[in-house]
């Protein structure tokens, strides 16, 4: 009867067991994650976990993996995957075991060159762990377009930056370009700028010289950058490719038997632009980059350089006329001295300076002797050969705060500036004696010999206004003429003082 209950008890517990498996299975093949049961086995002698026996997994596992599609119990781990050994895991499973912390990874596997992303999530059980895979193969895609579609916004918002900043920089080369005077104010704002913009390039800026429009040679007006030029410091027009070819000129190391022949080859020059400065088809430069940087010169900042050189173009251009325009308004166009209405303006100003300074101020008036007798025996030409020699050397006798007019017609005067009258007719003899040593010839014959009559009036001891200075320097001069000419005559203010230091004077005309 006793084994009667025996049988009946095992029989019980057998269908128990029966059903806790059926139920245990139901519960593994539901999940849609794969899950793998892991014992322990352990060193004999040590206890240490020296790999981990297959106990049971689910269906759900050799769908995530097709290797396991036939499942692997009694299996064990470092034979089954041996991946689990080399990158680590194992070494944290038996973390897990002895531990007892929850252990999570993502892991990742090619399945017909596809990746396959999986969260790996390990737990304790008993002397062993449960494994759990979960496909996020999905969320990975997802997660990697949006990383990517944030890189390329981050990229280009990092562009968008980077060309507002350029043109915030491009804003202020223009604003200081139109408030340049002169041509190397607007060279060297454009060299002061450039390494903002360029940080990594050196360059030079060049001007084609003003004597040298046929032949087309160029010189370096303004360097910028860390580097030193590789660029010579004068070259001819051929010796460049944008030159010659009026357009810009890029070439990087990878094609060095482009480089121009201004360019001094080796192995620091990474790239190298060359852009035209022309403007209303005249050519007035070049603007010159480079660096060490094959990558330096990219399409947007070659972009960049294109205009900044078309700006620079525009402002030169523009000064230059500025220049042309003040000269023609500022200067006789037959002697390239200043002109009447620039006297007047200078004499003004001049003697308002010399009155606040206390200081003096001398005015020579000069007539060329007999000048219509060279317009009529010689003609129009010779009599303007005649002014223009005599003209010329009013700038070198006098000093360079000095200013020599042509006052009209024949008649030329110079402002000196803080001096006296001692210093202005010494001055005036010098002038007449140089314009007396002058030999002129026409078609190799010589031509008569010229003088000319000086008037010399002083502030403020002959005046203290524009008007009355002048007058009384013409009539200095008038006096010049009826004693014979070629002679200097003062003011009757001065003749006591010069007389004091040349008892000779006045003298009288060599004619």
């Amino acid at each position: 009867m006793a084994i009667a209950q025996d049988v009946t008890e095992r029989s019980r517990m057998q269908t128990e067991l029966q059903q806790s498996k059926m139920l245990l299975d139901g519960v593994l093949n539901s999940s849609i994650d794969g899950i793998i049961a892991f014992r322990s086995v352990r060193d004999p002698k040590s206890q240490q976990i020296i790999d981990f026996q297959w106990l049971v997994s689910n269906a759900a596992l050799g769908r995530l993996n097709p290797r396991f599609q036939n499942g692997r119990v009694g299996q064990y781990l470092r034979q089954e995957m041996p991946e689990h050994t080399e990158n680590g895991l194992f070494a944290a499973y038996v973390s897990v075991v002895e531990q007892g912390e929850l252990f999570e990874t993502e892991i990742c596997y090619d399945e017909a060159d596809l990746p396959v992303w999986l969260q790996l999530t390990a737990v304790k059980l008993g002397d062993g762990l449960a494994v759990t895979f979960r496909d996020i193969t999905k969320n990975k895609f997802i997660e990697n377009m949006l990383k990517q579609a944030n890189d390329e916004l981050q990229h280009k918002i990092t562009v968008l930056d980077s060309r507002n900043r350029d043109m915030l920089k491009l804003g202020q080369i223009n604003e200081y370009l139109q408030a340049s005077k002169t041509t190397r104010d607007a060279y060297h704002v454009v060299a002061a700028i450039m390494p903002d913009l360029f940080g990594d390039c050196s360059g030079e800026i060049y001007e084609i010289e003003a004597n040298e429009q046929a032949e087309g040679g160029l010189i370096c007006v303004a360097t910028w950058g860390d580097h030193p030029p590789v660029s010579a410091m004068a070259f001819n027009r051929e010796d460049c490719w944008a030159l010659r070819r009026s357009h810009g000129h890029y070439v990087d190391r990878d094609q060095p038997g482009l480089f121009c022949q201004h360019i001094s080859q080796g192995d620091e020059i990474g790239a190298s632009l060359c852009i035209p400065l022309s403007a209303q088809g005249k050519s007035l430069g070049l603007l010159h980059l480079w660096s060490p940087d094959p990558h330096a010169l990219s399409k947007d900042k070659r972009r960049l350089a294109h205009t900044i050189a078309e700006h620079l173009a525009l402002s030169v251009t523009n000064l230059l006329l500025r220049a042309s325009l003040e000269l023609q308004s500022t200067h006789d166009s037959l002697t390239g001295l200043f002109n009447r209405r620039y006297m007047e303006d200078a004499l003004e100003r001049l003697l308002y300076k010399a009155e606040v300074q206390n200081t003096h101020l001398g005015i020579i008036m000069i007539d060329i002797d007999r000048f219509k007798n060279f317009n009529d025996r010689y003609g129009h030409a010779i009599g303007d050969l005649v002014l223009r020699e005599v003209a010329q050397l009013l700038p070198q006798a006098l000093r360079q705060s000095d200013i020599a007019c042509r006052y009209g017609g024949e008649e030329l005067m110079a402002i000196l500036p803080e001096a006296s009258a001692a210093v202005v007719y010494q001055r005036a003899e010098q002038l007449r004696e140089q314009i007396a040593a002058l030999n002129l010839s026409k078609d190799e014959r010589p031509i008569e010999q010229v003088t000319a009559s000086f008037g010399v009036s002083v502030f403020p001891e002959c005046g203290r206004d524009r008007r009355e200075l002048l007058r009384v320097a013409d009539d200095a001069l008038y006096r010049a003429k009826n004693e014979g000419r070629n002679c200097v005559r003062l003011a009757e203010a001065l003749v006591e003082t010069i007389t004091a230091i040349d008892p000779s004077y006045p003298h009288r005309s060599p004619e």
